[in-house]
């Protein structure tokens, strides 16, 4: 159990553009999530736009956000996904007041929409559990962003005039309590990894390295030109030596998909992203111990996207990987995992 949940508010104002950003965070604390809201202006001239990207979200003109702890990015994402994990966490959009574009005519709209970095929600049994806390309180901690560029051509809409970004501020709040004393169970890692799509494959595979706990996946399909699109991958299968966590078979990437919005009791699978959670009911005991399994691996029927301006197909994985850590965690897990 928390006892006190407090929320500090700082601002980002004018991120600087292929560089990262940072503001400080409150250090020595446990911190049960991150939000950072976006508001920018993009102008549209000499078009009008023909197709909106990303489903329209401001965050698309950023390729990094994530924590930072003295040069450790013991979180480090795509925004993208960064809105995924979100929604795996708090079914059924959070997000007030969020300002998408959904206008291709030639103005200027005012644009906005915040990101989570969300260690406890909804489908977390024990929320203290598995929360997050620096490594080394005399260091330094930040949270950062870094918008790399300052046009939504290809990111926000495509168009053949122009897409100028300006007016970024993002406003920063870290919710915690300070019962610091109180050890976690797992410490979370949060970290992406992507594999190029060169050439169809009928059998495409990509091995999970790791040897953290492992609580959850977000597949995202994605492109240079086009952004987020849903024709990369057909059918997939999640395996391991001598077990499968579904399969045998490749199953078809849309039943998957169908599956988690049960998962989830709700939406939180646009376009081509697949979010699986193995921590069912909450519990740590449920999580994934790839310690325990050899040659953990997807595996996919996959072909890169034919979306209308669609170059360099990418295949993203967001981990949400938990780990020990000595005189953080408790001395041992009290369950077998």
């Amino acid at each position: 159990m928390f006892t006190e949940i407090i929320t500090s508010a700082q601002q980002i104002a004018a991120p600087a553009v292929n560089a990262l950003t940072r503001v400080d965070l409150i250090r020595a604390v446990r911190t049960f999530g991150v939000q950072l809201r976006l508001r920018l202006t993009n102008t549209l001239a000499a078009g009008p736009a023909t197709v909106i990207n990303n489903g329209g979200t401001p965050w698309s003109v950023f390729s990094r956000v994530g924590l930072d702890e003295n040069g450790a990015r013991n979180v480090d994402i795509d925004p993208r996904l960064a809105i995924l994990w979100t929604q795996m966490f708090f079914p059924r959009d959070p997000d007030v007041g969020r300002v998408r574009q959904t206008n291709l005519a030639n103005g200027a709209y005012v644009l906005e929409e915040s990101i989570f970095l969300p260690f406890s929600g909804s489908p977390i049994a024990g929320p203290a559990e598995s929360i997050f806390m620096e490594r080394d309180v005399r260091r330094s901690l930040s949270a950062f962003v870094n918008q790399d560029t300052a046009s939504g051509v290809g990111r926000i809409v495509q168009t053949p005039g122009t897409s100028v970004i300006s007016a970024a501020t993002i406003g920063v709040s870290q919710r915690y309590d300070v019962e610091r004393a109180k050890r976690t169970v797992l410490l979370p890692v949060v970290r992406q990894v992507e594999v190029p799509v060169v050439a169809a494959s009928g059998e495409f595979t990509f091995k999970i390295d790791s040897t953290r706990y492992l609580q959850g996946i977000i597949i995202q399909q994605d492109t240079t030109g086009a952004g987020e699109v849903a024709d990369i991958i057909n059918s997939i299968a999640l395996r391991a030596d001598g077990r499968d966590l579904f399969g045998p078979g490749l199953i078809n990437y849309e039943e998957m998909q169908a599956w988690a919005q049960q998962d989830f009791a709700a939406d939180v699978v646009p376009r081509g992203a697949l979010p699986l959670w193995f921590r069912k009911g909450g519990r740590l005991s449920n999580i994934l111990n790839p310690n325990s399994m050899s040659n953990l691996r997807l595996v996919a029927n996959v072909q890169p996207s034919v979306t209308v301006g669609a170059t360099n197909s990418v295949i993203r994985l967001l981990l949400l990987e938990l780990e020990r850590v000595e005189g953080l965690t408790i001395a041992s897990v009290p369950y077998q995992i």
